[in-house]
């Protein structure tokens, strides 16, 4: 998504989370190639809230929109409820 010259990306992801919250957001800021890499990246899936900033690029973990459900509550899973 472009905004005049600001570039953002937008990405779901999947898989559970990692060891470090910032590892899912390094690697895959690692895999765009230098040139499309965005001043503002935004994933999510994980349901946990981080943010870092790597090179010139603003890095969002984006958490949920609901309270922890009875599935995650089952899998050990915390939702960070954020908008």
């Amino acid at each position: 998504m472009h905004i005049g010259k600001l570039k953002i990306r937008l990405f779901h992801g999947s898989g559970g989370g990692a060891y470090a919250k910032s590892y899912k957001l390094q690697k895959y800021l690692d895999s765009i190639p230098l040139e499309e890499r965005p001043h503002i990246l935004q994933t999510g899936h994980i349901h946990q809230s981080f943010y870092m900033k790597q090179d010139h690029t603003h890095c969002f973990q984006v958490s949920c929109l609901e309270d922890q459900t009875p599935y995650c509550r089952s899998m050990g899973l915390a939702n960070d409820k954020s908008c």
